[in-house]
């Protein structure tokens, strides 16, 4: 797919970023290949377009026009796979299995997969919002581009950062660099 490392990316920041409609450009700019475990792709199933309506996050296509890799977890990784499924969501569990085992970093907003991931000792850490600068901050879109595409996240996955989120300040436009961090119009 690509040269650039890749990370493992969960279930909730994968419907996130689609529903950004700044896939590509987001991996892109963050020199990254999102890559999905197979227990996260069967729980990425469709997000909201701008009519309220159902659009299905198609991974298949998605994987055939190099945007995406999907991994099964291989042998080696399933015992731990196990252990963290007993805390954690089967998708959460398997991607955070996958990038311990191949030393590889997560993209995740749970919380608890979030502190497994630290005691694990997975140094590259990402989350929606810090996906989401990291485009706006590497990118510098067109004005109103970031905006859409974080309202886009907002409507069409019914996400926001959560309150202790580092990037929330940046996410909602309260935070005085926001606008050096990309174009942002309010």
């Amino acid at each position: 797919m690509s040269v650039n490392p890749p990370v493992l990316i969960d279930a909730c920041v994968a419907i996130n970023i689609f529903a950004s409609g700044v896939w590509a450009e987001v991996f892109g700019a963050c020199g990254l290949t999102p890559v999905v475990a197979l227990q996260a792709a069967r729980e990425s199933l469709w997000v909201l377009d701008e009519f309220g309506e159902r659009v299905e996050m198609d991974m298949a296509a998605m994987v055939r026009q190099g945007l995406l890799e999907i991994w099964t977890p291989l042998e080696h990784e399933l015992a731990l796979l196990v252990v963290l499924a007993a805390r954690l969501g089967d998708g959460e569990a398997a991607s955070l299995a996958i990038a311990h085992a191949r030393g590889l970093g997560l993209a995740s907003d749970d919380r608890l997969a979030r502190r497994e991931a630290e005691r694990r000792g997975i140094l590259e850490l990402h989350s929606t919002g810090g996906l989401m600068r990291a485009w706006a901050q590497a990118a510098r879109p067109a004005p109103g581009a970031l905006a859409h595409a974080l309202a886009r996240i907002r409507l069409g996955a019914s996400y926001v950062p959560a309150s202790g989120d580092p990037d929330r300040t940046w996410w909602t436009g309260k935070d005085p660099g926001a606008l050096d961090a990309g174009s942002r119009t309010r």
